[in-house]
């Protein structure tokens, strides 16, 4: 398994299009990605108009062919408007992970 992690910002009187958008582009394109497995969306408290996008996928492969596909060329087409600057990707293995903490 292989986690993307992708830190983008925004302008920040557009975050309503834009969670409008990315929201889209993640149910209908992402979430039919060959090999994805589960994605999530986070907004940053101090700074809402920093979000941080992590998919994970099967293999590094899978993304790849995902990064070159028509599906995700429409993908930016619909959230790219939006950014303030170009998104910071970068790709992580899980080394260790822990339990949910009880309520």
């Amino acid at each position: 398994m292989v986690l993307e992690v992708v830190e983008i910002r925004i302008r920040a009187e557009d975050s309503a299009k834009f969670e409008m958008a990315i929201t889209e582009a993640l149910t209908t394109i992402t979430a039919r990605a060959q090999g994805m497995v589960k994605y999530r969306l986070i907004r940053g408290l101090e700074t809402p108009s920093r979000y941080l996008m992590e998919i994970v996928w099967n293999g590094l492969e899978d993304h790849s062919q995902y990064r070159a596909s028509e599906p995700r060329q429409r993908w930016l087409e619909l959230v790219s408007p939006y950014f303030d600057g170009s998104p910071f990707m970068e790709h992580f293995e899980l080394l260790v992970s822990g339990a949910e903490a009880p309520n």
